[in-house]
């Protein structure tokens, strides 16, 4: 077979681990198995872990999820691609000695995404952010990819317009900038703007006095359980908030994905890579903030020949531009 004869992936995160970059991992690994490329895998805890990692020879290829095993094992490769996502990219942390490290490895750092074969950005967003950070550009080697997820046996799911319950779900981690307060607060104008009960389930504990809404926990989910949510809600909400001084922002939004390979549109907020993900008044909404008017220009906008459109476009959108076969097309010119 022409291409690299031997392939490492290196990540911090792989199943049963849940998140962003398990799901990414194993999306990549599985579309190079799927052409017949083998590859070996590295799963990483730490730095450290890195600095005390050796190979008894350099591989063709490394692919890094997270750059920060291409910068510690740089000689073991003779081609690094690294997969940038979001956060990661931002040099600091809330531990002080953290933080003070990564400010003092910066311009090592950037060095070597410099120096790489390829690097792939999850959004524009991210591909921008980067460069203001200090990133030298160059459209030969850093390029956009959005995120892709495995749509296998997926299927359109028809939801009928809401008469009386408006049904939504969010499933995000309860950390301050995925903005769960947020989803309350606009579950409450939803309600009190179109005078239609709302139910809101989340994967975080929540008690809301709203005579308009009932929050509902979610349970740890598999993705057969999630899965089931996406199918049944009228809308996937994600309201992350921009907190690139502390280090977090949303890169592209996986969720949005996740909910429209079942036909349900998103409704996001106005940051990070969301709007790339989400497409205003194409697959959902994009919110420039949250206020009672925001929410009553959307519900005066939403119309059942609306919601219909935004549900079809979200599930065939990602057929055309998310599947994995973008990945596919990627590796294939890479390799």
């Amino acid at each position: 077979m022409l291409g690299p004869k031997s392939i490492l992936i290196t990540t911090p995160d792989y199943p049963p681990k849940k998140g962003g970059l398990s799901t990414y991992t194993l999306n990549i690994e599985n579309t190079l198995n799927e052409m017949g490329y083998s590859c070996d895998r590295l799963v990483w805890k730490s730095t450290k872990e890195l600095l005390n990692t050796r190979f008894e020879k350099k591989y063709d290829l490394m692919l890094h999820i997270h750059y920060m095993a291409g910068f510690f094992l740089q000689k073991y490769g003779h081609k690094h691609i690294n997969f940038l996502h979001g956060s990661e990219i931002m040099f600091t942390s809330k531990n002080i000695v953290n933080r003070l490290l990564k400010k003092m490895m910066k311009r090592r750092m950037l060095s070597y995404l410099e120096a790489s074969y390829l690097n792939v950005f999850i959004s524009q967003f991210t591909l921008h952010n980067i460069a203001e950070i200090g990133l030298k550009l160059d459209y030969g080697r850093d390029i956009v990819l959005h995120n892709c997820i495995d749509l296998y046996s997926k299927e359109m799911v028809k939801k009928a317009y809401p008469q009386d319950n408006w049904k939504l779900v969010c499933i995000a981690r309860d950390v301050p900038h995925k903005n769960l307060d947020g989803v309350l607060e606009f579950a409450h104008w939803l309600g009190e703007v179109s005078k239609r009960q709302v139910t809101v389930w989340m994967n975080a504990k929540r008690i809301m006095k709203s005579t308009w809404v009932t929050v509902r926990s979610l349970p740890l989910l598999d993705d057969s359980s999630r899965d089931e949510f996406y199918k049944k809600v009228h809308f996937n909400l994600l309201f992350s908030l921009d907190h690139r001084d502390k280090g977090f922002y949303e890169g592209f939004g996986l969720t949005p994905l996740e909910a429209a390979q079942w036909g349900t549109p998103s409704l996001v907020f106005n940051t990070g890579g969301l709007p790339e993900s989400v497409h205003h008044d194409f697959n959902g909404w994009v919110f420039k903030k949250m206020d009672k008017q925001q929410v009553r220009i959307f519900v005066s906008h939403l119309r059942p020949e609306i919601y219909e459109k935004w549900s079809n476009n979200a599930y065939h959108h990602s057929w055309q531009s998310h599947g994995l076969d973008q990945y596919k097309k990627f590796l294939k010119r890479v390799l």
